[in-house]
């Protein structure tokens, strides 16, 4: 795998963990200003945005931009995790064909 690819894989993770720190200081709203997980997730998705512009300078978005879909599929797996969600097995067929089509795709790069 190249090494840029793996910068976004991570990215797509940091973006996900972001967003699940979103959801539980969404809970802690209208508090906003010393509502650390907010802040947290905020400072994680500056890191993830870091490194889909470092990758940038060595793939093409093309590559990058449709691995970027595997967010999804981190989201689901965090969700039901750490937030106790309950994902259907439509949600994780739709998961599975968002996978599915990241690897057809990043096959035909």
């Amino acid at each position: 795998m190249k090494p840029a690819i793996f910068l976004v894989l991570i990215s797509t993770l940091f973006a996900s963990v972001a967003q699940v720190l979103y959801k539980i200081g969404a809970g802690r709203l209208p508090e906003l200003w010393t509502n650390w997980p907010i802040a947290l997730g905020f400072i994680i998705y500056c890191l993830a945005a870091l490194l889909i512009i470092v990758a940038l300078k060595f793939i093409d978005m093309s590559i990058v931009f449709p691995l970027l879909a595997t967010s999804f599929a981190w989201v689901s797996l965090l969700s039901v995790f750490y937030l106790k969600e309950v994902l259907t097995a439509m949600n994780w067929t739709g998961v599975g064909i968002i996978v599915l089509g990241v690897i057809l795709l990043s096959r035909g790069a």
